[in-house]
């Protein structure tokens, strides 16, 4: 069975399941994500050139077009420095590295395939940095956050203060959910992509709080499986554990 027959069977298995599905174009040469060592910084490398990504995007957007619940297309998995080949992601700045200019066709060669779907487009760093792309948004698109190990890193760029959810709060709306705020330039819907933990602390109320004040920021989970790649290496963030039947942490659940 190849990699795309086993594709198509989860794709319908969730269908089935009445579950949403987003693709995401994660990596372009098979890992595990995500380095800036992997050679996969970027949307693009010497194996896989733009053309190419673009083409698998109107590839995979046409094989599914006749599934009404495959909604969304993620364009670019945590874009970042690419040590391998050089270059990191720009926004609006021209040249090959330009991400609001690579996100804007690609987008617009999905819709023209398939007019239904919704856009994803990632921030640049790891997909945390949105502040950069004021002014310079795309038409219509959602963009996407991504937070780690729950808000850890967000207080921990709080210079030594505290980690209070009036302080967390106000730096989430300075660097990423400002783009809610109506009738400006930088206008768009937002998404936390990913947000996990694997301790029921402090980080983790503060980010389940947040959330629960700001409704209108949607959000997914990370990570539903309860390994990484093979039953030897531990998802410890996963709400199952590695039999794929058990809850790991009831605590997830509830708060969720």
């Amino acid at each position: 069975m190849t990699a795309m027959e086993i594709f198509d069977i989860t794709v319908q298995s969730l269908s089935d399941a009445g579950q949403m599905i987003i693709l995401n174009n994660h990596m372009s040469d098979a890992g595990w994500c995500c380095s800036p060592d992997d050679g996969n910084g970027l949307w693009h490398n010497p194996n896989y050139p733009t053309q190419m990504w673009m083409d698998c995007w109107t590839n995979m957007t046409a094989r599914y077009s006749d599934n009404k619940l495959v909604i969304a297309s993620d364009l670019r998995n945590e874009l970042r420095h690419d040590k391998v080949h050089g270059g990191r992601a720009t926004w609006g700045w021209g040249g090959d590295n330009d991400w609001h200019a690579a996100a804007t066709r690609a987008g617009n060669a999905i819709l023209a395939v398939n007019p239904d779907q919704l856009i994803i487009v990632e921030g640049l760093m790891y997909a945390f940095c949105l502040s950069r792309l004021d002014g310079c948004l795309l038409n219509s698109m959602l963009l996407t956050a991504l937070f780690t190990a729950s808000i850890s890193m967000i207080t921990s760029q709080l210079s030594g203060k505290s980690p209070t959810f009036g302080l967390s709060s106000l730096f989430l709306d300075k660097t990423v959910t400002f783009m809610r705020e109506e009738g400006k330039s930088y206008t768009a819907p937002i998404w936390l992509g990913e947000f996990g933990t694997n301790e029921d602390n402090k980080f983790w109320h503060l980010i389940i709080k947040y959330l629960k004040k700001n409704p209108d920021v949607h959000w997914g989970y990370w990570a539903y499986n309860g390994y990484k790649g093979t039953p030897d290496v531990d998802e410890l963030g996963g709400i199952l554990n590695p039999d794929f039947l058990t809850i790991r942490d009831q605590y997830r659940i509830e708060d969720l």
